[in-house]
């Protein structure tokens, strides 16, 4: 350890690097609410941490995008899924694999537009359709699946 004091966040300034290295267990949410729209020139600004905290309970609004982005970047054009309820506590990080269904993505970020209320969940996927369009129905489940430390991120 250096003797100076870290200030500022770690990611933007690569004193940690893109995303940390982790062991995680599977986090599941339940679908509360299905979304059809999809914004051309959304411009969702996508924050520095590649992580998240999720507390068993707290409701995520999940969005897709084919565009390849990183955290602290922009994604202009986004289609909505849905708002969903974690069943238990976990983390989130950049990289973990996404199944919902028939939708197989990656999770790309985290938009704090709507905080203290929710957080988007930002998943990359090779079709941007909506919630209604890949047919989600409440009370479906979507499985962040779990990761080990060799796991490729991104």
């Amino acid at each position: 350890m250096s003797g100076k004091p870290m200030s500022g966040e770690p990611y933007s300034n690569t004193l940690v690097g893109y995303v940390p290295e982790c062991r995680k267990a599977e986090l599941r949410f339940t679908v509360s609410a299905v979304l059809a729209n999809s914004v051309k020139g959304r411009n969702l600004k996508l924050v520095e941490p590649p992580t998240r905290a999720v507390p068993a309970g707290a409701v995520v609004e999940m969005v897709c995008t084919t565009e390849s982005v990183r955290p602290g970047q922009l994604v202009r054009d986004v289609a909505y899924l849905c708002f969903a309820e974690a069943t238990e506590s976990g983390v989130l990080v950049t990289g973990d694999r996404i199944r919902a269904g028939e939708l197989r993505g990656v999770v790309l970020g985290f938009n704090e537009a709507h905080a203290p209320n929710h957080i988007n969940v930002v998943i990359g996927a090779t079709q941007a359709a909506s919630g209604r369009s890949l047919g989600f129905e409440p009370g479906d489940l979507i499985v962040v699946e779990a990761r080990d430390y060799d796991d490729s991120c991104l």
